[in-house]
């Protein structure tokens, strides 16, 4: 049985470590924070004990992460798959509802009733270590960094450069919390899903020609929250709309709110490093503020909570980063946020990750499989999602099934050492251009979500985009959003189809303004002709 290290045990990271413990391999989580409290096994995740590593942006699952999650693994009859087990602790978000002063305005998500996910990044967490520390194949292992790495261990020991004894292709060495001494551990296959900072990504860029590139943006953004208010019975309720991601732009800067199953809200404000040092470095500053750009939420906050959480909070940095390759021969690979770290505004993060996984599983399976049976001389065409090309891809917001696990896969045995290089090599070759494409995407949303969608051109563009999907055949025509968060269309593609629409609608907006110039000129000279005639 090969073995796999995945050095990262958050969501990206868990979800991973089941894929590949359900085709074949013994798999071990290598996670740097320590163990959480509370536990079913003495070492496992709960959600009780993930309190002190609960502050983040709340995540919005959509059909990507929801493909991700159903493609891990067929559920049992009878059983939820992990994708139900994670929707059953979301609140659905059917459009946005954007606060202008004290007016709102509601911007459904899709013509077709298509909604996003709203859900605590440590309740995802913790169900999926539940899941992966429950599986027979997978170990986690808390407190444990990665400070060296050796990913050619077993091909020097095959050449006499190496001590014989060498488990696996990989060496991996780790800090541990409360050992004064580093803890050496072999792996086959190494998974780097150890986030923005990765551990993973720095030891393969010692090893490789490796691209590399961060850039951070000139804003900051802390978590505040929005209790829950009580109705008339003295139950908890919530303050606003639940299905609804709630947004204040002001231009350049603004404050969001999405909903939690317990009826409050996890609030977050973007904003340019100056507003922080200039407007919320003081209590009467920071409510000044408040009371002046967000006017109807600061009483929904509470003053005394928003002030304090301003306070105590460091605002933190948004940075994506950018890298290539994303593998190194049949033995490294890094997913998630080690290889495509984006701003967070389009809701895309996450999803993205879960569809990292997706396309590497599919990519095993199929490679695997081709191993097993002959090739045919003229192979039937796929409808693998992360394809380049634009046909054939359902633009429906229901999230696909995935493809039927191989029998290899349910059966536990593992691909060889070729295919696996193989899918790895194809996996890098073809991602590269989507992942660079939704990190545009997501730094081009946040001009969006700011001011855009307040303004006359974005309201007379969706109001087209929603006439056209309603009155054309399926598929034929849908708005960037829709294909960006409820297809499975590679996001280059996405790019791609979203220029040639814009291209339409620039063209059809030329033709009306000339049809229209033509008709006044028309009018004109009949004008012209009968008041000539009449003097």
């Amino acid at each position: 049985m090969p073995s796999a290290a995945v050095v990262g045990g958050g969501p990206v990271g868990c979800l991973a470590a089941l894929g590949l413990a359900h085709r074949g391999f013994a798999v071990t989580i290598y996670e740097s924070r320590p163990a959480p409290i509370s536990s079913s096994n003495g070492s496992a995740a709960g959600p009780s004990g993930s309190t002190a590593r609960a502050r983040s942006i709340n995540l919005a699952i959509s059909t990507r992460g929801i493909s991700g999650l159903r493609a891990v693994a067929p559920a049992l009859p009878g059983k939820m798959d992990l994708a139900d087990m994670v929707l059953d602790g979301a609140v659905p978000m059917r459009a946005r509802m954007i606060h202008t002063g004290h007016e709102q305005n509601s911007q459904a998500y899709s013509a077709d009733g298509e909604c996003i996910n709203s859900v605590s990044r440590t309740h995802l967490n913790d169900l999926l270590l539940q899941q992966a520390e429950s599986h027979p194949s997978v170990t986690v292992c808390y407190g444990h960094r990665l400070k060296r790495a050796d990913f050619d261990k077993g091909e020097k020991a095959r050449k006499g450069k190496a001590p014989a004894d060498a488990e696996g292709e990989c060496e991996l060495m780790f800090g541990v919390d409360g050992q004064e001494s580093p803890s050496v551990v072999s792996a086959d296959l190494v998974l780097g899903c150890d986030g923005i900072n990765s551990a993973v990504r720095d030891q393969l860029a010692r090893t490789i020609s490796f691209d590399f590139a961060r850039s951070y943006i000139d804003s900051l953004y802390v978590e505040l929250s929005m209790p829950a208010k009580l109705d008339a019975a003295g139950q908890p309720d919530f303050a606003l709309d639940p299905h609804h991601l709630h947004i204040w732009p002001r231009h350049d800067y603004m404050l969001i709110a999405l909903p939690n199953p317990d009826h409050t809200f996890t609030c977050t404000l973007f904003a340019p490093a100056g507003i922080f040092e200039e407007h919320l470095s003081g209590r009467e500053k920071t409510l000044a503020f408040f009371e002046d750009k967000f006017p109807d939420a600061l009483p929904l906050m509470g003053r005394d909570a928003v002030a304090r959480d301003i306070a105590e909070r460091r605002p933190s940095p948004l940075a994506s980063v950018r890298c290539r390759p994303y593998h190194y021969k049949g033995r490294v690979l890094l997913l998630g946020d080690s290889s495509h770290a984006m701003l967070p505004f389009y809701g895309q993060g996450l999803n993205c990750g879960f569809e990292d996984v997706r396309v590497l599983l599919e990519l095993i399976d199929r490679h695997a499989e081709e191993e097993e049976m002959p090739r045919p001389t003229a192979p039937a065409p796929t409808s693998r999602t992360h394809s380049r090309s634009d046909s054939g891809v359902s633009m429906s917001s229901r999230a696909p099934s995935p493809r039927a696990l191989k029998p290899h896969a349910v059966s536990g045995a593992h691909p060889s050492t070729q295919a696996l290089e193989r899918a790895l090599a194809e996996y890098s070759a073809t991602r590269h251009d989507d992942l660079v494409a939704i990190c545009d995407l997501a730094q081009n949303n946040y001009y969006e979500m700011c001011s855009r969608v307040v303004s006359r051109t974005y309201l007379l563009r969706k109001h087209f985009d929603t006439l056209l999907m309603r009155v054309l055949p399926a598929g034929w025509w849908s708005s960037l959003y829709a294909m960006v968060t409820f297809s499975n269309l590679g996001y280059a593609a996405v790019m791609r189809r979203e220029e040639r629409q814009r291209r339409i609608v620039s063209n059809v907006a030329i033709a009306s303004g000339v049809g229209l110039a033509a008709a006044a000129g028309v009018g004109l000279a009949r004008a012209s002709r009968f008041w000539a005639q009449r003097a």
